[in-house]
C-alpha cells in the first residue's frame, strides 16, 4: 500500500523510532505500527499532521501522486518538484518586482515564440497538422487533418528543414492560460530541449502530452501552467520527447 510504504520511508529516512514519531503526532506506537503494516486506515487529522510532520503533501502520504514510483524515488521526486515551483515562483516574482516583462514573452526562461493570427511574411513551406499524436502510432497519417505553412520568419529562426516541423492541435485546459484548448502550436522536432521549455511528449498515456519540462540526472518532470494538475515525473525509458513548441497560433 502506498501510503504505508511511503510513512515507513520517512519515518526510517528521519531515523525516528514508531515510539518518537508517535510521540511527535500525538498518537499511539501501536497505531504508527498498524499504519506501516496496513492494516490501519489513517484518519484525516493525523494524515494531515505527518504531512505537516515530514513537511509534504497528503497527496504524496496517499499516493494519489507519482503513484507509478517507490517510496523512495517519490519522496525524492516531490521534494525536486517543490523546490523547483519554488525556484520558478522567486524567479516570476523577481521579474515582476524588479523588471517589467514584455509581452510577447510567455513565463521568464522560456523561448516559445508566442503570436496570435499569422506573421508578416511568407511562407516557407507547409507541414501536416495533428489532431493528436498517439503512442502506437506516433505521428500516423491517419491524425493528418491539413497542412499548414510554416513563415520564413519561423524557417530563418529555427532552421528551414521542414521534414522537422508539424502543427498539434491542444486539448484540454492543462497548460491554460498559456495554451488553451482548440489552441494550434508549431513544433520542432528536437529532443535537445532545455529546462522550461514547453515540449510534446509521449509517455505511458496514449495521447502525447503538452508540458513544462525540468531534467535530472535520470529523470524529467513534466509540468502544467493549470496549476490545478500536478506535476508528473518519469525515468529514462519511460518517455520520448517529439519536440519543442515554438510558435502558437490561435
Amino acid at each position: 500500500m502506498p501510503f504505508a510504504e511511503r510513512l515507513q520511508y520517512l519515518r526510517l529516512e528521519m531515523n525516528l523510532s514508531e515510539k518518537e514519531l508517535a510521540d511527535a503526532i500525538d498518537v499511539t506506537e501501536t497505531a504508527i505500527r498498524l499504519y506501516e503494516k496496513g492494516k490501519l486506515e489513517v484518519t484525516l487529522d493525523v494524515l494531515e499532521k505527518l504531512a505537516d510532520y515530514f513537511d509534504v503533501s497528503t497527496k504524496l502520504l496517499l499516493g494519489t501522486i507519482f503513484s507509478t514510483l517507490s517510496a523512495d524515488e517519490a519522496v525524492k521526486g516531490y521534494r525536486i518538484v517543490q523546490e523547483t515551483v519554488e525556484t520558478r515562483n522567486k524567479e516570476k516574482s523577481y521579474q515582476q518586482t524588479n523588471a517589467k516583462v514584455e509581452e510577447i514573452q510567455l513565463p521568464p526562461m522560456h523561448t516559445l515564440v508566442q503570436a496570435t493570427g499569422s506573421l508578416p511574411s511568407v511562407s516557407g513551406g507547409q507541414v501536416p497538422v495533428f489532431d493528436r499524436i498517439k503512442r502506437t502510432q506516433a505521428m500516423n497519417d491517419d491524425y493528418v487533418v491539413e497542412y499548414w505553412s510554416v513563415k520564413e520568419s519561423i524557417t530563418k529562426i529555427f532552421g528551414d528543414d521542414l521534414a522537422n516541423y508539424f502543427y498539434l492541435y491542444v486539448h484540454g485546459d492543462n497548460m491554460s492560460p498559456t495554451l488553451k484548448d482548440e489552441d494550434t502550436v508549431l513544433v520542432k522536432k528536437n529532443p535537445q530541449v532545455e529546462n522550461n521549455d514547453i515540449v510534446v511528449v509521449l509517455t505511458g498515456l496514449e495521447d502525447a502530452i503538452i508540458a513544462r519540462i525540468t531534467r535530472t540526472e535520470n529523470q524529467i518532470i513534466l509540468f502544467f501552467d493549470n496549476s490545478n494538475y500536478p506535476a508528473e515525473i518519469y525515468t529514462e525509458g519511460q518517455y520520448r520527447i517529439v519536440g519543442k513548441v515554438i510558435w502558437r497560433s490561435r
